[in-house]
């Protein structure tokens, strides 16, 4: 009687839970060119992922427009929302100034991304105060 009743709790779960597998994708892989020609929402997350300080994003300034054009048209806001909360957590680790992060994300939650880069100074708040001695 017990192996019956595990054989339809499988069988229900299976209706409800569906089947996947995860794929790991080692991001340091992929050049910022060849995740750039990509054109999507998940190069952009790719990108972000890929900074290790703030002196990263002096490499991001030069995207070109039509990667960002692109991105604004097709991707809708509430994936946008969500990206932007990915990014948050991915600059957050860089003790980048919160003030910053969320202008930063504001843009990409508005699907602002023109001059993103270009507009965003990040810097590490740390490592400012213990340059100045504090």
């Amino acid at each position: 009687m017990l192996r019956w009743k595990q054989k339809l709790a499988q069988a229900i779960l299976r209706q409800y839970i569906p089947d996947f597998e995860y794929v790991v994708v080692p991001v340091t892989s992929y050049t910022n060119e060849e995740l750039i020609e990509k054109k999507d929402e998940l190069s952009l997350i790719m990108l972000i992922n890929k900074l290790r300080s703030s002196a990263d994003f002096k490499n991001l300034k030069g995207i070109p427009q039509e990667y960002f054009e692109e991105l604004s048209e097709k991707t809708p806001r509430y994936l946008l929302k969500l990206i932007g909360k990915i990014i948050a957590v991915f600059i957050y680790r860089m003790n980048v100034p919160r003030k910053e992060v969320e202008q930063f994300t504001d843009q990409i939650r508005g699907g602002e991304f023109q001059m993103l880069f270009d507009s965003f100074e990040a810097y590490d708040v740390q490592e400012t105060q213990e340059q100045a001695g504090l």
